[in-house]
């Protein structure tokens, strides 16, 4: 659906991306990157709002400043920005009517939004009344007017509470169903939580590209074991015990929160031998678990430039 050929932007000196690649077929993917990675840039690209400086862009074969397949893509910009003297009907009707919808169907389909978004306790407020997870609400109908079939979410979740984030989550998820959903964000957990596959940008480049999970396994932290005790005095003992075992490389301890956790050997996995330590030595445990990694882990590796290099 959306294909990136050795694209670059520029604005003016400024680099914004260098020869970026990649291939989206469908599902739900993450554009992830520290601030300045160039991930609204690449969406921008996308959307149509300009051409690259250099490689192709291409939105179901055709490109996206082309008016036909703009009309196939949906897109929230960052920070939801709304017309704050219009009502939230008259700001649905204003982006139907660009998408060129009749009248009449203008109402249906607004009035189906309305229903989907539950936002029809809304529909006679002006914008500046609502609250930033309201307006989320209002800016994403927008980028559904005419049922696209691509998706563009910039930071959907910027600045929102754990809750209005949770309900966000929640639509996307609602959305998925036939739909390309491409969202940019530099929150790791909404990464893991809503989507199927992660690109990793820096500094306009693409350093990772591969499902959560799949990234995450690159983490120091794959295979490391985490154990939480019931009694913090007893820590620095299993602690001892733990590093003592040749499949352990390094212990990160948590007095706080009784936790401790052993980082594996290169290619080791030593939940066995920690398993079989903690029932020979009888600890006293909560829980113990095996991670499957840590996308933080990676995220900062391939984002910090010094650490890359």
């Amino acid at each position: 659906m959306i294909n990136f050929a050795q694209v670059s932007k520029r604005y003016g000196r400024i680099i914004a991306l260098t020869d970026l690649s990649f291939h989206i077929k469908e599902g739900i993917t993450g554009l992830l990157g520290p601030n300045g990675a160039g991930k609204s840039t690449a969406l921008r690209l996308i959307a149509g709002y300009f051409g690259p400086t250099s490689g192709t862009v291409r939105v179901l074969g055709g490109d996206p400043t082309d008016r036909d397949t703009r009309r196939t893509i949906g897109y929230l910009p960052e920070g939801a920005p709304l017309s704050h003297d219009a009502t939230v009907l008259e700001i649905l009707d204003f982006a139907a009517s660009t998408r060129g919808i009749k009248r009449r169907a203008r109402t249906r389909a607004i009035r189906s939004l309305c229903e989907r978004l539950n936002l029809g306790p809304l529909a006679h407020r002006f914008a500046d009344t609502l609250s930033k997870g309201q307006r989320r609400r209002v800016a994403l109908a927008i980028a559904l007017v005419g049922d696209p079939t691509i998706l563009i979410l910039d930071e959907p979740t910027d600045g929102l509470d754990p809750n209005q984030r949770d309900e966000v989550h929640h639509l996307i998820n609602e959305l998925a169903p036939g739909r390309m959903i491409l969202i940019s964000t530099h929150m790791l957990d909404e990464a893991e939580r809503v989507c199927d596959r992660a690109l990793i940008m820096s500094d306009g480049q693409l350093l990772a590209d591969g499902a959560p999970h799949q990234i995450a396994a690159g983490s120091r932290h794959h295979n490391a074991v985490s154990i939480e005790l019931e009694l913090a005095d007893e820590l620095p003992e299993v602690a001892r015990q733990i590093s003592a075992l040749p499949s352990v490389s390094e212990i990160e301890v948590d007095a706080e929160h009784r936790r401790l956790t052993a980082l594996p050997q290169t290619g080791s996995m030593p939940f066995a031998d920690i398993a079989a330590l903690a029932a020979s030595a009888k600890w006293r445990m909560i829980g113990i678990h095996r991670e499957s990694g840590r996308l933080e882990d990676v995220f900062r590796k391939l984002t910090n430039r010094e650490a890359r290099e």
